[in-house]
């Protein structure tokens, strides 16, 4: 089975998913997330806005 590009791009966006939330679970206490709107579209891309 071949995997295609759009295969890989979803696997990008499981572990950009992941490791954003693993980070954010190992700094204990309560967090704020506030991103600069530049940012938001390319984080969308790549995280998903539900995530964030």
């Amino acid at each position: 089975m071949d995997i295609t590009f759009d295969d890989r791009l979803s696997a990008l966006q499981q572990i950009s998913q992941r490791k954003l939330v693993d980070i954010l679970v190992a700094i204990t206490g309560k967090k704020d997330l506030i991103i600069e709107q530049k940012l938001m579209k390319p984080l969308d891309c790549f995280i998903g806005a539900t995530v964030l």
